[in-house]
């Protein structure tokens, strides 16, 4: 019986669903992806093994990108991925907007003065709160398979830009933005592996220093109907979706032990 794996997400999944269609095999693991606008997923509700959501237009979502299914049973699957539901840089620079360390203050800008204990606790409780990781945190009695959580890409610099007007002084340095990178990168993953999961973030050829997405990623996204987007967005291409595939299935490969077979890019149709 071939691997099964389940991969949960939001819109941003369209990008590897259209990348793993490309050069999927007879050899290949089986993958079944379940995925809606991130919007809906903070509803999505666990019980006795089954993740399901009360909302009929997100339950047709699944039904539709699943190929049928309008919940997911997780005895089903060898592995669970959850994509870009809920962890999010944006996340953290709304936090970076309201309150500052000392150490983030040198940068530059206003805001409510707290310590790096109590910015670090926020930002854990920021990360906890996530509907990817409060949903792990309930089914992990339950189910024992691999786990890997994905954050949603970084914004490419174009839109980053566009509302850096309005942002404090500081967010306009690179080593800020750096730095709020890192941290949130360790909190993430610190959580990740609380809850017996691993993170699997971009590839550094995927960013642009400090923490952007680089430009060539973030054209000619997959939109939710037929078509593709023109314009610089924060949903990225078949490129990225590659990228992301190919360090899912590795990371997935070493969790089961080399059990997972791993088609690669160039064994695309």
């Amino acid at each position: 019986m071939a691997y099964s794996l389940c991969i949960l997400g939001s819109s941003h999944a369209g990008a590897i669903k259209q990348a793993w269609s490309s050069r999927a095999a007879a050899s290949s693991p089986s993958l079944t992806f379940f995925a809606k606008g991130g919007a809906k997923m903070r509803q999505l509700a666990y019980r006795n093994g089954i993740i399901a959501h009360p909302s009929p237009e997100v339950r047709l979502a699944f039904q539709r990108t699943s190929g049928g299914e309008e919940k997911i049973v997780l005895a089903r699957y060898d592995a669970v991925v959850f994509y870009a539901i809920g962890l999010s840089f944006d996340k953290v620079l709304e936090l970076g907007k309201e309150f500052a360390t000392v150490k983030h203050l040198r940068y530059g800008g206003e805001g409510a003065l707290v310590s790096s204990a109590c910015f670090a606790a926020m930002l854990r409780a920021t990360i906890a709160e996530s509907a990817a990781l409060s949903l792990l945190a309930k089914m992990r009695k339950d189910y024992k398979g691999p786990v890997v959580v994905c954050p949603t890409p970084l914004p490419p610099e174009s839109l980053f830009m566009e509302q850096l007007p309005s942002m404090p002084a500081r967010f306009a340095d690179a080593c800020y933005l750096a730095t709020l990178y890192r941290e949130m990168s360790d909190a993430m993953s610190a959580a990740c592996t609380e809850l017996g999961a691993a993170l699997v973030g971009q590839g550094d050829d995927t960013i642009a220093p400090p923490c952007f997405t680089r430009s060539e990623f973030a054209l000619g996204a997959p939109m939710n109907k037929r078509g593709m987007r023109e314009e610089y967005n924060k949903h990225m291409n078949q490129a990225f979706g590659a990228l992301m595939l190919d360090a899912i299935l590795a990371k997935l490969e070493a969790l089961s032990g080399g059990k997972l077979p791993c088609p690669a890019a160039s064994d695309a149709a």
